[in-house]
């Protein structure tokens, strides 16, 4: 019954390392997906002052184009202003050309503005840019190495697979019946040592006569408090 035991203990073993595995692989999937979405997050930070650029130069075309308008007419009333025959039409004509020069000023004024935040964009645009591009090179250098550690966890847990598989093969199936009854039950380790008479697994004191029996492995017991399995640990003050 011994070996029974420490063939058990053995199978929760693995399975404490096949669950700190599958722990490890749903952490590192998430850090992966994480990456995905902190490079598509930035490429949309990138894309939206890609649109502010390019919103400011169509805004900086069409100062350009009124510009011109304006312009024009300033050249058709200097035309007009040739022509008049009286005094009031030469003072009505010189308050347009005023009125426009006013307004190509202002559309001049505005066309600078617009110059300045473009470049201040368009600086912006090309630091991101380069940031982005980094960004992606650091990014995908780490998701190189989380694969790699992903793919490490899947084969390590192929192997553990084999391992558990091979133990429980040798281990009664009344036993194994127990076992994974305790497990699915608690919820936790359904094995647990004793030593010194307190199960680890409540940190409770059993009985006297139980201890004593525990101790000579010859047949399965359960801890009266939580019902785990338990067997018999070398006491850490008595000489081995």
């Amino acid at each position: 019954m011994r070996v029974q035991i420490d063939l058990l203990v053995k199978l929760q073993h693995i399975e404490i390392e096949m669950r700190r595995l599958r722990s490890d692989l749903e952490t590192k999937s998430t850090k992966f997906d994480n990456l995905d979405a902190e490079i598509v997050a930035y490429e949309h930070t990138l894309s939206q002052e890609e649109t502010l650029l390019e919103a400011l130069k169509k805004k900086y075309r069409e100062y350009e184009r009124d510009a011109h308008v304006v312009s024009e007419q300033i050249q058709k009333s200097q035309v007009k202003l040739s022509a008049v025959k009286t005094n009031k039409e030469y003072q009505s004509i010189l308050k347009e050309i005023e009125d426009l020069e006013t307004k190509s000023s202002q559309e001049e004024d505005a066309m600078l503005e617009c110059l300045e935040q473009i470049d201040v964009a368009d600086a912006k645009v090309k630091s991101k840019r380069t940031d982005f591009e980094q960004i992606k090179a650091d990014v995908q250098q780490e998701k190189v190495e989380v694969q790699r550690d992903i793919t490490q966890d899947q084969q390590g847990l192929k192997t553990l697979q084999v391992d558990w598989e091979s133990v429980a093969e040798s281990i009664d199936p009344e036993i194994i019946n127990t076992y994974n009854t305790i497990k699915d039950t608690i919820g936790g380790i359904p094995v647990a040592a004793v030593s010194n008479a307190v199960c680890q697994g409540c940190h409770m004191n059993i009985p006297a006569q139980m201890y004593n029996e525990l101790q000579r492995a010859d047949s399965i017991k359960k801890c009266p408090h939580c019902q785990r399995i338990i067997y018999w640990k070398q006491d850490e003050n008595r000489p081995k």
